[in-house]
């Protein structure tokens, strides 16, 4: 892996730079904000990113001949893919300016990656006045996480502990275009469900329930039963670990609800749809 520098006036400006060059081959390994001066008088802000490189390898005949070979007639692209499966979905309904989008669901289902995707996905076109909030006061390491995500993107953070502080929360942050909340994970038998269901029902929210795509669909279904009524919409995740046939039976069991977005691969800058306005 190769290590460089990049240095220009915005994050996204040097994202939108990275993509274009190298594709999903590279890692932002860290950001940094600083001011540069100009006769001393003028200061004006620049970003810094270290990002590692993924070296490509050419391959030896040795290794073209072990890999098995792909019927392209047959094969079909993951957008490609991702887009039939969205395709006959309810569409959801305009977020009004201000309104918190509540983002809950069972641990690991990946909340906290998927709010992140959600934020770049909404500065590239063009909305920028976002806040952050989390209620995950359960999970080691899940505030230092998104802490330090907002504080590489300059983006207000708040951090919740009662649900009668997270509606005083939300109303103080309703001035941004949009909130974006992260939840504590929660299993349908744990005793934090019951607190989240009172964070849920504390404030006027559009609740988006997270689901991890790779999961067994009993056990998706269990989740739609116990929090039937409060589910305003979907995020689906890590739709690139399952296969077109599973999506196709996953489609069935949340036919009912809107999908707000979808997300797919590791990278923050990449593999994300957003189908709300």
């Amino acid at each position: 892996m190769k290590v460089k520098t990049y240095k220009g006036k915005s994050l996204t400006g040097i994202i939108e730079q990275l993509n274009k060059a190298f594709g999903n081959s590279y890692a932002i390994l860290s950001v940094n904000h600083r001011w540069r001066w100009k006769f001393f008088i003028f200061p004006s802000r620049e970003v810094e990113v270290v990002v590692g490189i993924e070296e490509k390898k050419e391959k030896s005949v040795q290794e073209f001949a072990q890999e098995p070979l792909i019927q392209v007639a047959n094969y079909e692209p993951l957008e490609r893919i991702i887009e039939n499966f969205l395709a006959s979905f309810k569409k959801p309904p305009p977020v009004d300016e201000g309104k918190a989008l509540v983002f809950f669901g069972p641990t690991g289902s990946g909340k906290t990656t998927h709010i992140g995707k959600t934020y770049i996905d909404l500065v590239s076109s063009g909305l920028k006045d976002i806040a952050v909030m989390s209620c995950d006061t359960f999970r080691l390491g899940a505030i230092e996480q998104l802490k330090i995500f907002c504080g590489v993107v300059d983006t207000p953070f708040q951090v919740v502990y009662e649900p009668e502080e997270f509606r005083d929360m939300v109303e103080f942050l309703s001035g941004h275009k949009v909130i974006l909340v992260d939840t504590p994970g929660v299993s349908v038998s744990s005793k934090n469900m019951e607190e989240l269901v009172k964070f849920l029902n504390a404030a006027e929210t559009v609740n988006i329930f997270t689901l991890d795509a790779s999961k067994e669909l009993s056990v998706i279904k269990k989740y739609l039963e116990a929090f039937n009524g409060m589910i305003d919409g979907i995020a689906l995740t890590k739709l690139d670990e399952v296969d077109e046939a599973k999506l196709m039976e996953l489609k069935q069991v949340i036919e009912d609800y809107p999908v707000y977005s979808v997300s797919y691969r590791q990278n923050l800058t990449e593999g994300f749809r957003r189908l709300w306005q």
